[in-house]
Order: C-alpha cells, then sequence, then structure tokens
C-alpha cells in the first residue's frame, strides 16, 4: 500500500517534471525566435537607416516587437492556466480518491465485523448443537443400560411384567 503510494508520487513528479522541462522548451525556442527576429528587424532597421529612413523604420520594428513580447507573454500565461489547471485536476481528483479510499476502508472495516459476528453466532450454534447430541447419547446410554438392566433381571425372573416392561422402553425409543 505505501510503496503504491509512493510509486503514485513519483509518477505524478515525473509527469510534473516532464511537462515543466516541455514548458521550457517552448519558452526556449519561442525566445530563440523572438531573438532571431529582433535581430532581423534590428538589421532591416540599420539597412533602412543607411537609405535614409532612420526615423520610419525605428518606429516600425519596436510596434512589431511589442506586438510579439504580448503575444508571447500570452503564450505564457496560457501556458501557466493550462499548468495550474491541470494541478487543480490533479489535486480534485486526489481529494476523490482519498475519499474513495476511506469508503472502501469503511466498507471493509464493516464487512470484518459481520464476518466475526456471522463466525461467532456459527460457534454458538455448533456449541448448542453438539451440547444437544451429547444429551441425545448420555439418554441412549442411560436408556440401553436399563433395557440390559431390564433384559438380564426378566431372563432370571421372567415375569410377564418384566417382559412387557422391556418392550413398552423397546418401543418409547423409536
Amino acid at each position: 500500500q505505501q510503496l503504491k503510494k509512493e510509486h503514485h508520487e513519483l509518477t505524478e513528479k515525473l509527469k510534473n517534471r516532464e511537462d515543466d522541462r516541455q514548458k521550457l522548451l517552448k519558452d526556449l525556442v519561442l525566445a530563440k525566435k523572438e531573438v532571431a527576429r529582433l535581430k532581423q528587424e534590428l538589421e532591416e532597421g540599420t539597412k533602412k537607416q543607411h537609405m535614409g529612413r532612420s526615423e520610419p523604420a525605428a518606429k516600425t520594428p519596436k510596434k512589431s516587437a511589442q506586438k510579439e513580447l504580448a503575444t508571447t507573454a500570452g503564450d505564457r500565461e496560457e501556458m501557466r492556466n493550462a499548468q495550474f489547471e491541470r494541478e487543480m485536476r490533479y489535486r480534485e481528483s486526489l481529494k476523490q480518491m482519498k475519499r474513495q479510499l476511506e469508503e472502501e476502508k469503511k466498507n471493509v472495516r464493516t464487512l470484518k465485523d459481520s464476518q466475526a459476528k456471522f463466525f461467532s453466532s456459527r460457534t454458538e450454534i455448533e456449541v448448542f448443537l453438539r451440547q444437544c447430541l451429547e444429551d441425545v447419547k448420555i439418554e441412549i446410554d442411560r436408556r440401553q443400560e436399563e433395557i440390559d438392566r431390564v433384559k438380564l433381571e426378566g431372563a432370571a425372573d421372567g415375569s410377564l411384567q418384566e417382559q412387557e416392561r422391556v418392550l413398552d422402553l423397546l418401543q418409547s425409543q423409536r
């Protein structure tokens, strides 16, 4: 259980790090593109200045550079928002899983309690049944001894009354 939890946490950390790495790579690529574009605009601006158009050329790159910076900042903000939303979904799913885990723990406890009650009631029934069987065995032994005793006495006496008593005892056993 603990190992599964640690494994899950480590995989989440790895996923977050990979996402952060991807974000940083994307930022790096965007920054390189921006640097290349700015260098190109700077070169174009210097070429235009040499041609005699220094004033309009200088203003145009600034506006497009500001637009590009705003777009890059917007992209960064979008990435941050996506990362934040993913983190929020992760936390929400974690809360939900914890609730499910607690519910399952309660279910396990309930099932264990009912199982223990079942086994204890079964034990009580078994004890009662064994006691009944012992009582029946004792009663059978007692009657068998009485029959044997009557037979011995009847054989010695040979009285009709004793023989009838033995027959009554034998019939009562059925």
